[in-house]
């Protein structure tokens, strides 16, 4: 039984699905498949810094043109890197990189504003307060009832101008939210442990899903779960358990770390 689970798992290993999701940076075959992000983020980054470089180099609206064709490169990309031969993507996630780029280029940009603010408080207030008002109806109204699924990893973005009108605006919210809470130590502690709750998370998601499906006699898979209170609850559990091992594993790493220096001296 052991030889034949054995060659299952080797055969699905090395299959075309397996090479191409490797190819795609895109680990859908492990209980990691959410670490595509963190290789989306590393491209995105060097795609990012590239513009921002080239920024001094040439003219104002020549640099306002490039950003625009980026724009609409990333909007459209699953049907320009569709011509690509073989896998119809770029890969490890570059395709979708050109994507988080953009976002990061929106960050940049709406920090720079709030950035010059700062200082004006009362100003920076009711902006951030205005922005997360609009920002998070419009999200909703704009992107989330509006447009159909979308998946940056993917390249599914439904109805463009939806999708990034009701990026900008989340941006928007999010980014005055952060500053309103900007000295709140709770929050800054919990943004510690995101890496390793990224990392985690979807083992424990898979895990919490099959023993619900074994107590309550359900049906449910990870890639199918419907908006309701035992999705929220397992979303809540989801992230404490994820939370409770990340606090774990840094306190372990701090106390192998505080050893060793010992050790040293």
């Amino acid at each position: 039984f052991r030889r034949v689970l054995f060659r299952s798992d080797f055969q699905r290993l090395i299959s075309r699905e397996t090479v191409i999701n490797l190819y795609e940076g895109y680990f859908i075959f492990s209980y990691f498949s959410s670490a595509w992000f963190l290789i989306c983020l590393f491209w995105a980054q060097l795609f990012f810094f590239f513009l921002l470089k080239i920024k001094d180099k040439v003219k104002k609206y020549l640099y306002t043109l490039i950003w625009i064709v980026w724009v609409i490169i990333a909007l459209f990309s699953k049907e320009i890197f569709s011509l690509v031969p073989v896998f119809r993507r770029l890969p490890l996630k570059m395709d979708s990189a050109i994507m988080a780029s953009v976002f990061i280029g929106l960050g940049y940009l709406l920090s720079k504003g709030y950035a010059i603010l700062k200082k004006k408080r009362t100003v920076l207030l009711l902006i951030s307060v205005v922005s997360i008002l609009i920002g998070f109806p419009g999200v909703y109204y704009v992107s989330c009832k509006g447009n159909t699924y979308v998946n940056i990893a993917d390249l599914v973005y439904a109805i463009e101008w939806r999708y990034l009108l009701g990026a900008i605006l989340g941006s928007i919210a999010i980014l005055g939210l952060s500053f309103i809470l900007e000295k709140a130590v709770f929050l800054a502690n919990i943004g510690k442990y995101t890496l390793v709750i990224l990392l985690v998370h979807e083992v424990v998601y898979t895990f919490l899903i099959a023993i619900f499906n074994k107590m309550f006699r359900l049906s449910l898979y990870p890639m199918g779960m419907r908006f309701d209170y035992i999705c929220i609850l397992i979303s809540i559990l989801t992230y404490l358990i994820s939370l409770l091992i990340a606090v774990m594993y840094y306190h372990v790493l701090n106390w192998l770390k505080t050893n060793y220096e010992e050790t040293k001296r």
